[in-house]
């Protein structure tokens, strides 16, 4: 229907098989998702150790994926697409929990994405997003406001240009 699979990949094949199924049905997921988001250890198991570059590139050849985004915790983000890699610092908080970090990344990621921004810029809000997270206890903020401010505040530190946004509804 041309929409875009999503997979956030946050368990090694270790933790996976067989609890969420068999290694046959998570490749399987994975070769049906347009975006793969894993983290260095989502990996294990899946493709052989060794530099984030060189892992992320053998997902993308084992699942076919148009775009893997890697998170490296402090080290930042490494998207690759279409062979081009592209790598993203981390923004710079002090963390205090990384429940959610990237979950968050993802979703600013996304977003970025619908709303436009080219992959750098996208990754740059991803990590925003994780890394504003960092900043808090719990995955949700208790300040909304105050968290995409702050977001904001990190995006523009990792060189992210103007965004459109609209304001926060309150009614949901």
């Amino acid at each position: 229907a041309g929409a875009r699979t999503v997979v956030d990949l946050d368990v090694s094949l270790a933790d996976a098989v067989p609890a969420l199924g068999s290694e046959e049905e998570l490749l399987g997921v994975l070769r049906l998702a347009d975006v793969i988001k894993p983290s260095l250890a989502a990996l294990d198991g899946l493709v052989a150790p060794g530099a984030a570059r060189a892992r992320a590139r053998a997902l993308a050849s084992l699942s076919g994926a148009k775009l893997i985004a890697l998170t490296l915790g402090p080290a930042g983000a490494l998207l690759l697409s279409e062979g081009e890699a592209i790598a993203v610092p981390a923004a710079q908080v002090r963390v205090v929990d990384t429940t959610g970090a990237g979950d968050a990344f993802l979703g600013g990621l996304l977003a970025g994405l619908h709303a436009g921004l080219d992959l750098e810029s996208a990754a740059k809000l991803g990590n925003a997003c994780g890394g504003a997270c960092c900043e808090q206890i719990g995955a949700f903020p208790d300040q909304p406001e105050r968290a995409r401010a702050r977001v904001l505040e990190l995006y523009a530190a990792l060189g992210g240009g103007a965004l459109l946004l609209r304001p926060l509804d309150h009614e949901s």
